[in-house]
């Protein structure tokens, strides 16, 4: 299981989520935003207030933005910007940005302690 967090975007600025829901992946974490949004929509209707400009951005543990909801999305689903095909392939590109991401990082840690096992020869020689 992983950790998702569901950061609510507005007009009136960004909400974060401190706590994060347990997920056994990110198409649950797609599910479950949308029905969160769904939800918060019908709230905002009763309050009189536009759920359209409002957004959640689920991030992974890392803090990793994985996908982003307009609750448009989902209170008007005839117009989707992102259908279930495409919000797949974006988190798969995310995945393979973190993936890249983690390989230049081992690369440049064994760098840095090879120079750091070279400056230490070079110093028991002085």
């Amino acid at each position: 299981m992983a950790r998702y967090f569901f950061h609510l975007t507005s007009p009136d600025g960004s909400s974060k989520d401190d706590i994060g829901t347990e997920l056994a992946s990110a198409e649950a974490a797609y599910l479950a935003a949308c029905d969160a949004a769904l939800d918060m929509s019908y709230e905002m209707l009763r309050e009189r207030r536009d759920p359209a400009r409002h957004t959640f951005e689920v991030a992974d543990e890392q803090g990793q933005v994985v996908f982003e909801i307009p609750f448009a999305e989902v209170t008007r689903p005839a117009e989707r910007r992102h259908p279930y095909d495409e919000v797949r392939a974006s988190i798969q590109r995310h995945q393979d940005r973190a993936s890249r991401s983690l390989s230049e990082l081992k690369t440049n840690f064994r760098r840095a302690q090879s120079l750091l096992s070279s400056t230490k020869e070079l110093l028991t020689k002085v």
